[in-house]
């Protein structure tokens, strides 16, 4: 079943070659898009509980300039192929400056899919899973930020409660929680 499909005229508003705002009119209706060109990872490390339930997430907490208030994300990076030659080396290089964690146990990583926002924005990120298992110091959350962003150690149940609220932490962490399920 094909929903009926309407002719929008699509008109570029703003592009500064990683993003671009778009307008799509029918002549009635109108309505904008953001789109993101640059291809992004997304990371969720976490650690398991002795049965293998997860127990708790490693997100990246930051000061929300929009809503002036704190907030939680999964680590993101952009892909730069100038920087990177494969996925796998932008997941080494962040566990490695995010994490301190420098040649990790391949056994540890977890490809969990791509999550593709679309509506009101579109990005596409490649999401992985990390087990931080014996081999995470955790005195390297103290506030050594980036960007504003450090790490915090958030109990998993209150990402399923929906006590974090960001649609990539929910995503990714679906996507990760699908490992661990019978």
């Amino acid at each position: 079943m094909n929903p009926k499909k309407n002719n929008f005229e699509r008109k570029d508003l703003f592009t500064d070659g990683k993003y671009t705002i778009q307008s799509f009119s029918d002549g009635q209706d109108t309505f904008r898009r953001l789109s993101c060109s640059e291809a992004s990872i997304c990371l969720i490390p976490f650690d398991l509980t002795d049965s293998n339930k997860i127990k708790g997430v490693y997100l990246s907490s930051y000061h929300d300039q929009l809503t002036d208030s704190s907030n939680f994300t999964c680590v993101t990076e952009s892909f730069n192929r100038d920087q990177n030659t494969s996925y796998f080396q932008a997941i080494e290089n962040s566990l490695n400056s995010r994490l301190g964690i420098s040649d990790p146990d391949l056994n540890a990583i977890y490809y969990l899919g791509k999550i593709n926002h679309t509506v009101p924005f579109n990005k596409e990120y490649r999401c992985y899973g990390f087990n931080v298992g014996h081999a995470f110091d955790p005195t390297i959350l103290s506030p050594n930020s980036r960007h504003g962003h450090h790490l915090e150690r958030i109990p998993f149940s209150r990402v399923i409660r929906g006590e974090i609220s960001d649609s990539l932490i929910l995503s990714a962490s679906l996507l990760l929680l699908s490992y661990f399920t019978d």
